[in-house]
């Protein structure tokens, strides 16, 4: 048995080091700068070598590296804005050429991506047929936010699939494990935060204490290394991701969408809304178990898009389990290629109509209309699948 997993891991080791040799080839070979990666790759690199990646010269050094100049005030300043254990993540390949640690990090993304889905899938109890995960897997490889994620080396392409080993560990009863993808998943805390409070919310429900001492002991070590290196790294955060705002559009969904038409008081109050109706699905998840667990869970990730503040379509990626979620629902496979389909078409769309023409078009309406096949599925979905809450053990 060990013999064979040995061979197993060397096999996958050599599949993704050839892998990376491509990506390296066909895309990555020029050098071109992908600003999101390469703040990550200069901040680590700067970090690593005693320096502040939070700093002015950083980011003047990231601004010359990627544009080619400096940026004015009031556009976009490309800071390294990330809780200082990012760092750590890069730390194997900071010091590699830029286009081979672009190549190394997209793989590892991909890769991060597909098996964070696949557990996703099992963690539904979905026997999925062959032509079911080639639907799945072309969802998650091509709809705009996650292609355009990995392209761009984005960490919330690691972050979604921390999230959704997490949510899979804890259905399995992996306490420990769920408790540190938790932990590792709040290096874009902005994504995580919901997803975080649900998962341990239903874990401490469950009297899962390990999840909670596992998440705060992996949190705690990654603040305490953190610091151990830099110990001005918080400021210096709060600082950058303060002044953030001054240079980023950064509104929730109905921000977006109702801003400047309606008043001020209506964004405030759809989000309030909306964050009761995410809260009765938590209750209800809480309560009753089984599939309602999996609802709630793809809710929030939506929810993620629609309350907290966005500055980028790629984050839309957190829609992709209530996609899978859905699709898992459906009876028909008509019905499961239709939605795979308008994922896919739909979401490239949205970005090249509107990402120049009507921003915050394209920022609300994709989390709006998962949101409402989310709101179908709860009010009629269980009495035309004949499914219940029930079945909590697994």
């Amino acid at each position: 048995m060990m013999r064979r997993r040995s061979l197993i891991i060397a096999v996958i080791t050599i599949s993704l080091a050839l892998y990376a040799v491509v990506v390296h080839q066909v895309y990555t070979w020029s050098g071109n700068t992908h600003p999101d990666f390469y703040i990550e790759w200069v901040g680590s690199r700067v970090a690593l070598q005693g320096g502040n990646p939070y700093s002015e010269d950083t980011t003047l050094a990231i601004q010359l590296g990627s544009k080619g100049h400096e940026v004015p005030e009031g556009e976009d300043q490309l800071a390294f804005v990330y809780p200082y254990y990012r760092v750590l993540l890069n730390a194997p390949i900071a010091f590699l050429p830029y286009d081979w640690a672009t190549a190394i990090w997209q793989t590892a993304m991909q890769s991060a991506l597909l098996a964070g889905v696949l557990l996703f899938v099992r963690s539904l109890d979905w026997r999925a047929s062959i032509l079911d995960m080639l639907l799945v897997l072309l969802v998650a490889l091509f709809a705009y936010p996650t292609f355009g994620g990995v392209m761009l080396g984005q960490m919330a392409v690691g972050v979604l699939a921390l999230l959704l080993g997490a949510f899979w560990a804890l259905r399995r009863g992996h306490d420990n494990l769920a408790g540190g993808c938790l932990a590792l998943a709040t290096v874009k805390p902005q994504l995580a935060i919901l997803p975080i409070l649900f998962l341990l919310l239903w874990g401490l429900g469950r009297r899962r204490w390990r999840v909670l001492v596992s998440f705060t002991v992996s949190l705690g070590m990654l603040f305490v290394v953190s610091f151990l290196l830099f110990p001005q790294w918080l400021g210096e955060f709060l600082r950058v991701a303060l002044r953030y705002p001054s240079y980023k559009n950064v509104q929730t969904g109905p921000g977006y969408l109702l801003s400047g038409c309606c008043g001020e008081i209506w964004p405030w109050l759809v989000v309030v809304a909306g964050a009761a109706c995410l809260m009765a699905a938590w209750w209800f998840a809480l309560r009753e178990g089984g599939r309602h667990v999996d609802a709630a869970f793809a809710l929030t990730m939506v929810m993620t898009c629609f309350l907290l503040p966005q500055t980028s379509i790629v984050n839309q990626l957190a829609l992709l389990p209530a996609i899978v979620f859905l699709m898992r629902h459906l009876s028909s496979w008509l019905a499961r290629f239709a939605v795979a389909v308008l994922s896919i078409i739909g979401s490239w769309v949205a970005f090249s109509a509107w990402y120049n023409t009507n921003y915050a078009l394209n920022m609300s309406l994709p989390p709006l209309v998962v949101l409402c096949g989310l709101a179908l599925w709860y009010t009629v979905g269980t009495k035309f699948t004949g499914e219940s809450g029930q079945a909590e053990a697994r």
